[in-house]
């Protein structure tokens, strides 16, 4: 007797043979609340709570004129980039097969000389720390099985 004939786990072989990889990635970061979850990685754990870039620096912190100019940010503390909301909320997700890219409208504070002063870039502050890609890779690993078994027919 074959296990691949007319079997339930001859069915199964052959419905895995069918699976598409790059669909199931493409259905894994189509959900927003997933690419929120993303995003918040680096706007909440990285910038807002620690002031990291994706190698764990600091990206600045402020100083007492600062202060002096706006209370709220307290000399000595880390840059936190939050200020109006509008870079936060720039935050957008663009998917392609088997990658993703994290962009973000940082033209107003490419004008500011702190960024070349503490020698940043663009992609080192919208990257995420090896800890975040770390918890990032079993999110998906977790997701895309979940997704995989949807598209088999398997609960």
């Amino acid at each position: 007797m074959s296990l691949f004939g007319d079997t339930a786990i001859g069915y199964l072989i052959r419905r895995v043979e069918t699976l598409n990889a790059d669909l199931v990635w493409l259905r894994v970061f189509q959900n927003e609340p997933f690419k929120r979850w993303i995003m918040d990685l680096v706007r909440q754990d990285q910038l807002f709570k620690k002031g990291i870039d994706e190698t764990g620096d600091v990206i600045g912190t402020y100083s007492e004129a600062t202060e002096m100019m706006n209370p709220q940010k307290v000399a000595g503390t880390h840059y936190t980039l939050f200020d109006t909301g509008d870079f936060y909320n720039s935050f957008v997700i663009f998917v392609g097969k088997q990658v993703f890219e994290i962009e973000a409208d940082t033209i107003k504070m490419e004008n500011e000389n702190w960024w070349v002063r503490n020698n940043i870039s663009k992609e080192a502050i919208l990257g995420l720390t090896d800890e975040n890609k770390d918890k990032l890779a079993e999110k998906v690993k977790e997701k895309y099985i979940n997704e995989a078994r949807i598209l088999l027919g398997i609960r």
